[in-house]
């Protein structure tokens, strides 16, 4: 049988042992939550530019007239038009991609296209538009390089989808 000093001294090796096991379980399972937390806020931050570019171009276009819908050429990219006639004479909202942001820009249609003066809608990598015929296809890339793409038809000015 040990004297009494000897089995305090066991006990309190084992108290502290099993603290030592304790504490490096927990801080590994702070550091593993932490790194999936990171990698869900990165994937939640990528969805939310993937919905917000494409649902805010497609509700715009869907909004429209397609007969009022264009697609500008600028030396920085296409510039997505929508025209609105108004009692005030006609507007037009912009949609394009400048520095790195999707940015809209609504002002009369005599008024030339100041790219910088646009309200931006979302930061994003690049977004790219194109019109074939009665589509007009939108490529986003976010800033994460994902990329994306849909069509939208825009009906003929007689027609009406069925």
């Amino acid at each position: 049988m040990l004297p009494v000093n000897q089995k305090g001294n066991y006990s309190l090796i084992l108290v502290l042992v099993l603290f030592c096991i304790f504490t490096f379980i927990f801080l590994l399972l702070i550091s593993v939550g932490g790194g999936v937390y990171k990698n869900t806020v990165s994937k939640t931050d990528e969805s939310y530019q993937i919905r917000t570019v494409l649902s805010y171009i497609s509700n715009k276009v869907r909004y429209a007239d397609s007969k009022d819908v264009q697609l500008l050429q600028k030396k920085g990219g296409n510039i997505l038009a929508i025209a609105d006639d108004t009692t005030n004479g006609i507007y037009v909202t912009y949609i394009y991609f400048f520095d790195g942001s999707l940015k809209e820009l609504y002002q009369k249609k005599e008024k030339d296209i100041q790219m910088d003066f646009g309200e931006e809608i979302i930061k994003t990598g690049r977004v790219d538009m194109q019109m074939d015929e009665n589509f007009l296809s939108i490529d986003l890339t976010t800033s994460k390089g994902t990329k994306e793409s849909m069509s939208i038809f825009l009906p003929d000015q007689g027609s009406k989808p069925t």
